[in-house]
């Protein structure tokens, strides 16, 4: 009971209609990954020895076939130009002998016999530059040197041991890994999604989401998903920190200050609206941007009501 005297205190509530029109807004996921190469593979030799000439440095781009490494192998080297004068060799005697065994003036076995000289001396070349070959390690495809894991005048072992010399990669297809999507975004995600990415220099590329695990990473508690981009004249490198921008797609929302937002009883939230013959629905409703401020609903009407409170005033009870 208020007494005589009394100072009361009354606050006036005024409730203010808000015009809102919804419009497509468009939902963007921002993270952050690392750009890896879709083609990468370690380089080893065939041939044991040791290393007479490193021909190329890391981060040099190299053309298919472009020698990266030679093993000192003198004795190969000779024994591919001894084949090669061999062959030469047989065949101007096989050649001689046809000319001479059309004219009758060779028997047959002495042609048969050329003939099978001739053979072996192919099949020796051939075998002669596979040797000496083994000793080159050349590019596999267009790329870039990664690393070199060895020094001029180390000894390698062949292939067989399977211990790498370097790394090389292709630069024209690319993935960019990034482990930083949200157990609550995930489910946003799909494959082909458009995406972007740029690097700290400012370099922007595009691609599309390209695969999304479904098992989380314990240790980030998010889920790693990959995107593949065309990288048109190896412009971003192996490694190479990126910004990545997923779209998402749009949805009809309306941007309205949160003020309008009430909780329901079931710790929904609810915005109350006007219809056209000034009835008040109480309408159910999703956050899709909390900056600056986009809201959805499937019932929201152009008119919301937000309620805004007035300076208190003070009165005494006489």
């Amino acid at each position: 009971m208020i007494k005589q005297n009394q100072a009361v205190r009354l606050v006036i509530a005024a409730i203010v209609v808000l015009k809102s029109v919804s419009q497509l807004k468009r939902s963007i996921l921002n993270i952050s990954g690392v750009a890896e190469s879709k083609r990468k593979i370690k380089l080893v030799v065939k041939a044991a020895g040791k290393v007479g000439s490193i021909n190329a440095e890391v981060g040099q781009s190299l053309k298919k076939g472009e020698a990266v490494i030679a093993i000192e192998a003198k004795s190969k080297k000779e024994l591919y130009k001894k084949a090669k004068i061999r062959l030469n060799q047989s065949e101007i005697e096989f050649k001689s002998t046809s000319t001479l065994y059309k004219k009758k003036l060779a028997s047959e076995t002495d042609l048969a016999k050329l003939k099978a000289n001739l053979s072996s001396a192919e099949a020796d070349l051939k075998q002669a530059e596979i040797d000496y070959l083994s000793t080159q390690v050349v590019a596999p495809f267009d790329g870039y040197i990664d690393e070199i894991l060895v020094n001029e005048g180390d000894y390698v072992s062949d292939m067989l041991d399977n211990s790498p010399i370097g790394t090389f990669v292709a630069l024209e297809l690319m993935i960019t890994k990034a482990q930083e999507v949200a157990d609550a975004k995930i489910r946003s995600l799909k494959p082909g999604l458009r995406a972007t990415m740029k690097t700290l220099n400012g370099l922007e590329v595009e691609g599309k989401v390209n695969a999304i695990s479904e098992v989380i990473n314990n240790t980030t508690s998010s889920f790693p998903i990959e995107i593949i981009f065309a990288n048109e004249a190896g412009k971003v490198l192996h490694g190479q920190a990126l910004s990545v921008k997923i779209f998402l797609g749009g949805k009809q929302a309306h941007r309205l200050p949160q003020s309008v937002l009430v909780l329901n009883a079931q710790s929904g939230l609810e915005i109350k609206s006007l219809d056209a013959g000034n009835v008040v629905h109480f309408n159910k409703a999703t956050i899709v941007d909390e900056k600056p401020g986009y809201v959805a609903g499937h019932h929201i009407g152009a008119h919301v009501l937000k309620y805004r409170r007035k300076a208190a005033i003070s009165r005494t009870k006489r």
